[in-house]
């Protein structure tokens, strides 16, 4: 089903020159669309010529318009509202891109002559007709109606820039950001060699992982922590003392506390904690 193009409320030079970019692809993508199916369903080597076409055209108008945003809007916006939902889109948009213009450019008649390119095209053109959907209706209004006049004249000043200079040297795409992950360990069955122990399993500047292992009848005393922590009982049996509250824990249930929150754990058997500190959230 096609989204139909909403629009804002009020149009400034910001919305209004986004909006022009969405109408130029949406333009592309019904021209694409078209192709695909000549392609896919007739084997036609003129709409594959066509859609090859098209696809570079897709290609430079998706990576100039995500400059204008990315470098210039999105930032302004961030000011006041985190953008991290729409960057997120914009990765994947390029990355289904990517396998679909791979696709065009690489087809041969009659070898790849089935459903596979059209329905890849589909998505995509159903994924950017959504995507700029939203931006119309949330993000361009959200500009409007945040933004001062000098952080409008900055985005405007800073996109004229992006334009200009991908008339000389087309916009590349941002490339995806690195993304990593750490794997580590928590031990669940090792003896207790003391009352009371910890073990770091993981520390960054915004995380930090640990065990907290008491034997039966030990107790952490009332203390607080400066940051966000959450607290999860992996085995055995313990009590939570907060202020005029107790909770009983058992395996699989935790807590979440605010930073400052003063409370004390005690244990009724020999009890292992996962301790979860979000250090972002210093106060």
């Amino acid at each position: 089903m096609t989204v139909p193009p909403p629009r804002t409320k009020t149009v400034s030079a910001i919305s209004k020159r986004l909006i022009e970019d969405h109408e130029r692809m949406r333009k592309h993508l019904a021209d694409l669309k078209t192709a695909l199916q000549e392609i896919c369903h007739r084997q036609s080597q003129e709409h594959l010529q066509q859609a090859q076409h098209l696809a570079h055209l897709v290609v430079q108008e998706m990576n100039t318009h995500a400059a204008y945003e990315e470098h210039a809007l999105f930032p302004a916006l961030a000011k006041h509202h985190p953008m991290p939902i729409l960057e997120i889109e914009h990765e994947e948009a390029f990355l289904q891109r990517a396998a679909l213009v791979s696709g065009i450019l690489n087809y041969t008649f009659p070898e790849d002559c089935n459903d596979k390119l059209y329905q890849q095209g589909m998505d995509f053109i159903e994924m950017m007709l959504r995507h700029m959907a939203k931006e119309e209706r949330a993000i361009f209004p959200l500009a409007e109606d945040t933004l001062s006049p000098a952080e409008k004249h900055q985005v405007i000043s800073q996109m004229e820039d992006i334009r200009a200079r991908a008339r000389v040297i087309p916009t590349e795409a941002r490339p995806p950001e690195a993304r990593q992950f750490i794997s580590f360990h928590v031990p669940l069955d090792s003896p207790l060699t003391q009352d009371i122990q910890t073990e770091a399993l993981l520390e960054q500047d915004s995380l930090q992982l640990k065990t907290v292992s008491l034997r039966a009848g030990q107790a952490l005393a009332t203390h607080w922590s400066p940051k966000q922590v959450s607290l999860i009982l992996l085995t055995g049996s313990a009590q939570w003392n907060g202020p005029d509250t107790t909770v009983d824990l058992e395996p699989g249930n935790g807590l979440c506390m605010d930073p400052k929150l003063r409370y004390s754990v005690s244990a009724k058997t020999d009890c292992r904690f996962l301790m979860i500190g979000h250090s972002d959230l210093l106060n």
